[in-house]
């Protein structure tokens, strides 16, 4: 039912794994289900009775006796996303995830906390060669990346991306470079964060200011799409091409209403600065 990943994330212990993975669709028997997961039906009923609570399994009562099931994957769905709304208005920023798997070909999970975010983060810098990422980045999230994410975390993606020749085509404030040279006079390795900037495979797009007026940024790529609050340190991550196509179409009509600006010049004037 779950694969290994999902296990973890969910909190499964191996008992419980097991008993998941003896479940299906059809209805099941205590006692067929004891004899195929081989776990005693003493524990079994405390396990169904938990994950039941957690509504990862159901059950339904044919005669006089109860019979097990998986629960359809539509209502793991719908948890999964009353589990993130509920995750988002917690007020304890904690280090969390949540994870399920909503069909074969679709995963969508919800990450919080700081190291969740700083790992998917640096994980960018193991894409495939000419591989194409594409990001919208409002300026306030680029100040709080700057903010969490490791110079050295940032400088490691940036070199990796040169070496690996990925393309990067990004969405911008038409102010951004204004704003970027401010927060990096706060930085103190301003030359080597600028110059991991250097010389990418950038295709960059200014838009009007007011277009970006949102704190999180989109990131896509293959058939993955995150979307990364670093002032709340909170990320979902969505594994679905259709939603990846959607994101596709989007950026190019959002294209039209910018300027093509290579930023590798400006990027040069700063460093002489």
């Amino acid at each position: 039912m779950f694969i290994e990943e999902e296990s973890k994330l969910l909190g499964l212990t191996s008992k419980e794994k097991r008993l998941l993975t003896g479940l299906s669709a059809t209805p099941i028997s205590v006692s067929a289900l004891a004899k195929q997961t081989k776990i005693k039906r003493t524990s079994l009923y405390s396990l169904l009775d938990h994950l039941s609570s957690r509504g990862l399994v159901s059950k339904t009562l044919q005669g006089k006796r109860w019979y097990w099931f998986a629960t359809p994957a539509k209502q793991l769905q719908e948890k999964f996303f009353s589990l993130a709304e509920n995750h988002r208005t917690t007020s304890e920023v904690r280090e969390h995830e949540i994870g399920i798997i909503a069909s074969q070909d679709s995963e969508y999970k919800i990450y919080r906390g700081k190291n969740k975010l700083i790992t998917i983060y640096t994980e960018l810098a193991n894409l495939p060669r000419h591989s194409r990422l594409y990001g919208i980045q409002p300026n306030i999230s680029v100040g709080s990346v700057l903010k969490h994410l490791p110079d050295e975390n940032l400088i490691t993606i940036n070199e990796s991306f040169k070496k690996r020749n990925i393309i990067v085509e990004a969405l911008l404030q038409e102010d951004f470079l204004t704003a970027y040279a401010g927060i990096l006079k706060q930085k103190k390795p301003k030359k080597e964060i600028l110059q991991s900037y250097g010389n990418r495979l950038a295709v960059t797009t200014y838009i009007p200011k007011a277009t970006l007026n949102f704190d999180s940024e989109i990131i896509f790529y293959g058939n993955i799409v995150l979307f990364l609050n670093w002032q709340e340190l909170v990320a979902i991550v969505i594994k679905n091409k259709d939603i990846v196509g959607i994101m596709k179409a989007l950026f190019e009509l959002a294209k039209l209403s910018g300027d093509r600006v290579d930023q590798n010049p400006h990027v040069e004037k700063l460093l002489g600065k």
